[in-house]
């Protein structure tokens, strides 16, 4: 998919719900260890038992994630 903001090839993956932190994700993984690519989008000190995620595409040129709901 191409950026709707800067025209940059977007990435697929997944934002998805990490220990309470929300982090972007090429792949859904269902455990909560962080990868070098992960992109985490906000901290949060609780702790989550379960892993909500949502497809995404992300682009790494304007930091812009779009997702369909």
């Amino acid at each position: 998919m191409k950026c709707p903001w800067c025209n940059s090839e977007m990435e697929d993956g997944y934002l998805q719900s990490l220990e309470g932190d929300i982090v972007y994700r090429k792949q859904y993984e269902n455990f909560y260890i962080y990868d070098e690519r992960d992109v985490i989008l906000n901290k949060n000190n609780f702790k989550l038992f379960t892993s909500p995620r949502v497809k995404a595409c992300i682009c790494k040129q304007c930091k812009k994630i779009v997702i369909e709901y």
